[in-house]
């Protein structure tokens, strides 16, 4: 532990509240040398201090001080030292960016300072630092959970291991959800708090993230980076007190003050059809449509897939919807909650395309990891992976032979189909794609579309 750390038991009791201890209160950690390996860490740390203290304000209008005069183009040095401690951080190589060593420099010997001198601006060079250090850890973010529009291949395996975190911990962050979680910053915060960052934000344990999609987000400053273009759909266009029902056997206190409980059960269902033609004309007047809201209960999630192919088609990235359940059972309540879906792939407007890269996904992945890769499932909907095996051939690539077999094996348990081998990695990019031809047969004709190949001995 290095001089600037504080033994845990330290942390018990202070006369004045320092950085140390408001870091360790909030998260469990020390301020360590060690948070420098993992950005949404450090991303963590300055925004609990900016938050507590307040000094977000010194960075605000109307100040005059802000940005620093040391750094003759702040932005564009903070948006640097972000893509490059990504790097960094991916490879190890090298030093960490020279802006980041700095900031980290003069907030070190800080540590144990009263968290009132960043709060009331004395120091003015520890509030400095921890500014520029939020921005550079939030570029630092750019890509972790959520895809970038146009990616090189920089940092990938950094934006990877974001990514993986973020499923599997809900959190982008390394330390304990218990404490706090760095989400990405997708929309306005749950809390309704601003966050003065552009792509990561924190929140305390009570939010419960579970990512299924994650939406396509534009890299930069630039204006088409920060606007959308919504759409409020009203639905069911009608209401009738016949859409309320009783819920079977809910009937509670039936000696004294009898109540049970209803459920809202509309006869109309989701017109997709109208919904295609709203969609049609919307685009003619303002050319995409970014953003498609849909009332409390307005969906049946039986219709949450082909109402998503529907607006993929229309080139939509995120789908806001209030979703209802039927009761399943007597006496048992159905459910209700917002269903939060986002285009994973493709740029805003764009439609469903396939992938313009020269290679396939499945080639870039080839060329991060050092093990065999197999690529395959590109025509089988998530859906149709039911109770019953559907019936559909499968496709499989892949350089390796023992994992290409692999591969085969495992695809064949899951259709009644085949597996069959599809040949060398490359034509993945082929079977890419296929996807999207497919989603859009399903979304044209409502269907759910697989392959067949025909001609082959069995």
């Amino acid at each position: 532990m290095s001089s600037a750390e504080t033994n845990s038991s330290s942390y018990a009791r202070v006369a004045e509240p320092t950085l140390a201890y408001v870091w360790h209160s909030v998260s469990g950690q020390p301020i360590a040398d060690d948070l420098l390996d993992w950005p949404p860490d450090v991303f963590a740390f300055t925004n609990v201090i900016l938050e507590r203290s307040y000094a977000i304000r010194f960075a605000l209008p109307p100040s005059n001080d802000w940005p620093p005069p040391r750094k003759a183009s702040w932005t564009a040095a903070v948006v640097e030292a972000g893509s490059q401690w990504g790097a960094w951080t991916e490879s190890r190589r090298g030093h960490i960016p020279d802006l980041v060593r700095e900031q980290w420099t003069a907030i070190r010997p800080g540590a144990g300072n009263p968290i009132d001198e960043v709060a009331s601006g004395r120091d003015r060079r520890l509030c400095e630092a921890l500014l520029t250090l939020h921005a550079i850890a939030d570029e630092a973010c750019a890509g972790l959970g959520i895809a970038l529009d146009s990616a090189d291949g920089h940092a990938c395996a950094y934006r990877a291991r974001g990514r993986e975190l973020l499923a599997r911990a809900g959190t982008l962050s390394r330390i304990d959800p218990r404490f706090l979680r760095v989400l990405p910053k997708v929309s306005t915060p749950p809390t309704g708090r601003a966050a003065y960052s552009r792509y990561a934000c924190v929140h305390g344990p009570g939010i419960d993230a579970r990512w299924r999609k994650m939406p396509a987000r534009h890299r930069g400053i630039d204006v088409t980076s920060e606007f959308a273009t919504l759409l409020l759909l009203p639905w069911p266009l009608q209401v009738h007190a016949s859409d309320f029902r009783p819920v079977e056997d809910s009937v509670q206190r039936l000696e004294k003050d009898p109540f049970g409980f209803f459920e809202f059960a509309p006869a109309e269902q989701l017109d997709l059809d109208l919904l295609d033609r709203v969609l049609v004309a919307a685009r003619e007047e303002v050319a995409s449509i970014d953003v498609v809201l849909l009332p409390e209960a307005a969906v049946d999630e039986n219709d949450i897939e082909a109402l998503e192919s529907l607006l993929h088609f229309h080139g939509a990235i995120s789908l806001i919807a209030g979703i209802r359940r039927p009761a399943r059972q007597p006496g048992r309540l159905g459910g209700n909650w917002i269903h939060l879906g986002y285009n994973p792939r493709f740029e805003k407007g764009a439609g469903m395309l396939p992938d313009p890269d020269a290679l396939s996904l499945a080639e870039r992945v080839q060329a991060i990891v050092d093990a065999p890769v197999a690529a395959g499932l590109h025509s089988i909907a998530a859906s149709n992976l039911g109770s019953e095996p559907p019936d559909e051939d499968v496709l499989v690539c892949g350089d390796d032979a023992a994992a290409k077999e692999l591969a085969l094996g495992f695809c064949g348990r899951l259709v009644a189909g085949r597996a069959l081998d599809a040949g060398p990695l490359a034509n993945a990019r082929t079977l890419e794609g296929l996807t999207a031809v497919i989603v859009n047969l399903n979304r044209r004709y409502k269907a759910h579309a697989g392959v067949r190949i025909s001609g082959l001995e069995p």
